[in-house]
């Protein structure tokens, strides 16, 4: 009995132009936003776990595995996707015009996802489907999810330590025992293992389970587990540290501690949900020499899929020959003239005056001044923001970007009297040692004041778009919090004397006075 080597496999030609076309094409994809691509990779490096790395190789190896099943069909472009890469494209024009990163990540990584559902057509898409959806995972959505994460485990850690007879106090995100102080970052909120943890539960769904209960049952109990387990780390942190054991709880160990309770979470994880195993589809034995089911369906020229390609291409591009045209606005780079503030009833500007902090601006500044009224203080800071790219960004420059010396204690809006109008504006509380700050900011965009940072960003994106080389301004405010007076009262009162001669107050709706 002699042996004979299995027949391989081959590409229909339809597909062998398909496949060349789609690599082409994804390929000048990436080079049209190399920055953005860069932008997605160098957060990945910012992950403990590291799981973006995987997701491409995991994405084309769950492709491979279903390339009997696109054998079957036959690729056909699907035109009617060109409008969502319109979409998409413009998407990215509005978030590169107000610096809004999250968006043009976002945009990017689904433009690959339509792109190739484009060129190889819905049927072979359907087939695809899972695979795609591994890519998704390369955004980093983490860093907009933990500030919750962070949130809720310095809150739950407080109470778990509580029943443990520690004493804590939690102010803002900072939990406090005799002798020391736990700063819970965003990292250790836990989002890191959350990401892990649900591409892993995605990946092990999609390809053991085909109920869709079971899928969803998995992939919940994916991202619970993790966030119970990280409150545990933080809490038996703590408790170490509290039990003298202060050079387990720091440094290299903490960091191996941290790796060994995810371990740990993933192995009760699958042992967990294991059962729910279900038993594999019987395979079927496919001569690779027969033609493939779909050798009836219709095989479209080969000018189609390149004709496809051509036209995406040109609207991907679109995207960042547009941002270069308005970024070069006419007058974008002239000197943005900044509004005098104008301060009136018993406030007088204090002479040399010296404040423990002052806010981040990178654009054009009015010098940072002090008034006082009847031994309250009260510091005014006027920043200005033109159209072009080099001044900077009005709201990415957020005033919540703090000195490492201070930190957050409060972060939340507050409606305030500024003319004869309510307006929203942003509320921090800064506190450093025993210095405590109350800070109120909001902007003044084309005759329009918010206080919401989304709003501007809109308002800064219809500017830019109509190629005004005007930005906007941001005003920031702040007291000092002492014993016998309200610092908000306080604030509101030097508001309600406060106005802009270059600007008219509005409210965060933009209803002019």
């Amino acid at each position: 009995m002699r042996f004979q080597p299995q027949a391989v496999a081959r590409l229909t030609p339809p597909w062998r132009t398909t496949a060349v076309v789609l690599g082409g094409c994804l390929s000048v994809l990436a080079a049209i936003h190399y920055a953005t691509v860069t932008s997605i990779v160098q957060s990945w490096s910012r992950d403990p776990l590291a799981h973006g790395y995987f997701v491409v190789p995991a994405t084309l190896y769950l492709a491979w595995a279903r390339r009997d099943r696109l054998r079957a069909v036959s690729p056909q472009p699907a035109f009617a996707t060109l409008a969502l890469i319109a979409l998409l494209s413009f998407g990215w024009l509005v978030g590169n015009l107000t610096h809004i990163t999250h968006l043009q990540q976002a945009c990017v990584v689904v433009l690959f996802v339509v792109v190739t559902w484009g060129i190889l057509g819905t049927p072979a898409t359907r087939v695809l489907m899972f695979p795609l959806g591994v890519l998704l995972f390369a955004l980093p959505v983490g860093e907009r999810v933990a500030p919750m994460l962070q949130e809720l485990t310095a809150r739950l850690a407080v109470k778990a330590l509580t029943l443990s007879d520690v004493p804590a106090v939690l102010s803002g995100n900072v939990i406090s025992i005799p002798g020391t102080r736990w700063h819970v970052s965003e990292a250790c909120g836990g989002i890191n293992y959350v990401t892990a943890s649900l591409l892993v539960a995605y990946l092990y769904a999609g390809t053991v389970y085909r109920e869709w209960r079971h899928r969803v049952a998995f992939l919940f109990t994916a991202a619970v587990t993790p966030i119970a387990g990280n409150l545990l780390r933080v809490h038996t942190t703590i408790l170490l540290d509290y039990a003298g054991a202060t050079g387990v709880a720091s440094g290299m160990r903490h960091s191996l501690y941290g790796l060994l309770v995810f371990t740990i979470m993933m192995v009760v994880l699958f042992v967990t949900c294991g059962r729910w195993r279900e038993e594999p589809l019987a395979k079927t034995s496919v001569d690779p020499t027969t033609p493939p089911r779909g050798h009836g369906v219709p095989c479209y020229p080969a000018w189609r899929p390149a004709l496809y390609a051509a036209t995406g291409l040109l609207l991907v591009a679109s995207g960042p020959v547009s941002a270069r045209m308005l970024w070069a606005a006419p007058g974008g780079a002239q000197p943005v003239p900044l509004p005098p503030s104008i301060v009136t009833g018993s406030w007088r500007v204090m002479d040399h005056a010296e404040v423990a902090w002052s806010p981040p601006a990178t654009g054009r500044s009015e010098a940072l001044r002090t008034y006082s009224s009847s031994n309250r203080v009260v510091s005014l800071q006027v920043a200005s923001y033109g159209g072009d790219e080099s001044s900077g960004d009005l709201v990415s420059d957020d005033v919540v970007r703090l000195d490492p010396g201070w930190w957050a204690a409060v972060d939340r809006h507050r409606g305030v009297a500024w003319g004869d109008r309510s307006l929203r504006v942003h509320e921090v509380e800064l506190r450093a040692g025993q210095d405590s700050l109350l800070v109120w900011y909001w902007y003044v965009i084309a005759n329009r004041s918010t206080g919401d940072a989304y709003l501007a960003k809109l308002l800064l994106a219809r500017e830019r778009l109509f190629r005004r080389p005007r930005g906007g301004d941001r005003i920031v405010v702040f007291t000092p919090r002492s014993p016998d007076v309200d610092p908000a009262t306080v604030l509101q009162e030097f508001v309600s004397h406060l106005s802009l001669s270059a600007s008219v107050p509005t409210t965060a709706e933009g209803d002019p006075y």
